[in-house]
């Protein structure tokens, strides 16, 4: 589970190592160099230039050029619509000072009350 080596906190039930530290911390570091190049290189590179390269260059088939070109407008539409959807989430049930979700009460449905007495309305006629 970790890696032989002198213990840190004897204490703790799972034995943490000096060298399980190092291994770790190196790992992390290379995570996150490779995230940040990613980030970088996709953030000057336009989409359209970036997929033409691959299929002459890389020889990479067409359809699965325009199937990584469409996830990657999807993944650049994602934050707009995350947005959007927390927003739509606290218009629909605000959050409390406590961080819970607020009950939706009878006297305030999302309808004005114009529109909801046509809906609770039965028709006589």
């Amino acid at each position: 589970m970790s890696r032989p080596g002198l213990r840190l906190w004897a204490t703790l039930p799972v034995p943490i190592t000096i060298e399980g530290l190092s291994i770790g911390a190196a790992l992390a570091l290379r995570a996150m160099l490779i995230g940040v190049l990613t980030v970088g290189f996709l953030a000057t590179t336009r989409p359209r230039d970036l997929m033409i390269s691959l299929i002459q260059n890389l020889h990479l088939s067409p359809r699965y050029a325009y199937a990584i070109l469409s996830g990657h407008r999807m993944l650049e539409a994602m934050p707009t619509r995350w947005t959007t959807i927390r927003a739509a989430q606290a218009v629909r049930a605000p959050l409390t000072r406590r961080g819970h979700r607020a009950k939706a009460s009878k006297a305030s449905p999302a309808l004005p009350s114009p529109y909801w007495s046509l809906l609770s309305a039965h028709p006589s006629e």
